[in-house]
């Protein structure tokens, strides 16, 4: 059981000209501290120990961690990505329904919950739930997903995984401290 370990990564993919808007600094609980994008389109309140690695300028992880286990990955997309097919993401943003598997790889999602969390001042939807299956071979692993439109004709993209199902709610509580240059 990967228990013990606990990682967080926030990558903020821009599509088009990169915006030279910088997000506002998020009101961080003791304790926890503020993190931005490379592009500085996107800031939020990360836990204690997460830090940014030197080649990764848009990954926050815990130092003592050697591999990446928990992760929260932010895209901002333009639309036309989803409707030219580019983006493989469902949209609005879902996990995986249940049910019977056609293929080796698919991927099922049990103990399914919606929350409306505020995101940004922005009601949004976010599921959370244990995935299973793929070509991993994942088991159980907790997991997040979110999604929401934003002006200019962009859309936001969140997914989440983990190694246990309370880091769901530290990252959930992450999410809710999220500012974009871009609304």
């Amino acid at each position: 059981m990967i228990a013990s370990r606990i990682a967080l990564a926030a990558l903020l993919a821009a599509s088009c000209a990169q915006s030279a808007a910088i997000a506002s600094r998020p009101e961080c609980a003791t304790g926890w501290h503020a993190g931005w994008s490379a592009a500085s389109a996107a800031a939020l309140c990360l836990p204690p120990e997460f830090v940014r690695p030197r080649d990764r300028p848009a990954t926050w992880r815990r130092e003592s961690d050697g591999i990446l286990l928990g992760l929260i990955t932010i895209h901002i997309d333009s639309l036309a990505k989803w409707d030219r097919g580019e983006v493989t993401a469902h949209w609005p943003a879902t996990l995986p329904p249940s049910g019977p598997c056609v293929y080796a790889d698919c991927v099922t999602t049990d103990s399914l919950v919606g929350h409306i969390d505020n995101v940004g001042g922005r009601l949004v939807r976010v599921e959370t739930g244990r995935l299973t299956g793929g070509a991993v071979g994942m088991r159980r692993q907790p997991a997040l997903v979110a999604g929401w439109d934003v002006a200019a004709a962009r859309r936001v993209y969140v997914s989440v995984l983990a190694d246990e199902p309370a880091t769901l709610d530290t990252l959930r509580a992450a999410l809710r401290t999220l500012r974009l240059a871009v609304q």
